[in-house]
């Protein structure tokens, strides 16, 4: 179907209009009175004659008013159902399905405004109960006792991180008494091995000064059985040699005696000092875990 512009007139319309131009002309030139060229019969104008004349233009008048009301009529039929095409034309086609979910989404909607409106209502009467209002004080209540709990959290948050850092320095602390004491026990041993090794050494002197004690003893029984001037220069030469290796031997086991002690002194100074600093270190530790506590 082709649309119609909105100033585009139907043709029937147009017709029509023609023809009420006609039936007008046709009223017009009946209605009008005729001149007749006798005087004398426009002063007779009072006739009978002229009575029905006038009677007969009124009838032919009042048909022509219904065939205009009738046309006009028509015409406004005419003109309703062109533009209900042309309303026709111009919308564009929405289908049934489209129109159907249009119709049960408004019907849908009209529901869920009641059942709005009724819920409206329902807590219009919920907020003046007084069940509803103990319950609000309650929930305020427990609200409090939330934030309460929050903040009680966090500090104990905060505790936690202070005794985590705590717990890291006692254990730096702890990583650095068990590393003194590997260092003490590596010392101990250390001192354990050069005591063996000097112990081992005085032995080995002591038993050389043992021989050389029996020898002297020997010397001196030989000198008294007899020997001459040579041997006893000799002998003599050899004891004071001998005495003076004894003499030397024995500021040697002085000086390792003395050396022996030394170290037995500074190790034990030593390891006093780092049983100590490891006392001192526990005791920092059980601080440390009361605080903690």
């Amino acid at each position: 179907m082709v649309q119609s512009s909105p100033n585009q007139v139907p043709e029937n319309t147009l017709n029509n209009t023609d023809q009420y131009s006609e039936a007008k002309n046709r009223k017009d030139t009946q209605s009008r009175p005729q001149k007749s060229s006798n005087p004398r019969q426009n002063t007779n104008s009072s006739t009978p004659q002229n009575i029905d004349d006038l009677r007969k233009q009124i009838i032919k008048l009042t048909e022509i008013i219904e065939q205009k009301k009738a046309f006009l009529n028509s015409l406004g039929t005419s003109l309703s159902n062109a533009y209900i095409e042309y309303r026709k034309r111009c919308e564009p086609k929405i289908p049934k399905a489209v129109i159907e979910e249009i119709s049960a989404l408004s019907k849908r909607n009209a529901i869920l405004r009641n059942k709005l409106k009724a819920n409206e209502e329902k807590e219009k009467k919920l907020t003046s109960n007084w069940r509803v209002l103990n319950k609000q004080n309650e929930l305020k209540a427990l609200q409090r006792e939330l934030a309460k709990v929050k903040e009680e959290v966090e500090t104990l948050q905060m505790l936690r991180q202070r005794r985590n850092e705590k717990m890291r320095e006692i254990d730096s602390e702890v990583s650095q008494a068990r590393s003194m004491r590997d260092k003490q026990r590596e010392f101990e041993n250390e001192s354990r091995v050069q005591c063996k090794s000097l112990a081992n050494d005085l032995r080995q002197i002591t038993k050389e000064d043992l021989k050389t004690h029996n020898r002297y003893i020997r010397l001196q029984e030989q000198l008294k059985t007899g020997i001459t001037v040579n041997d006893h220069e000799s002998l003599k030469k050899s004891i004071e040699g001998q005495e003076e290796q004894i003499q030397h031997l024995q500021i040697e086991e002085q000086k390792l005696k003395r050396s022996k002690e030394m170290d037995r002194d500074g190790k034990h100074k030593i390891i006093s000092k780092e049983q100590q600093e490891c006392k001192l270190l526990e005791s920092k530790i059980a601080e440390l875990q009361k605080q903690l506590q």
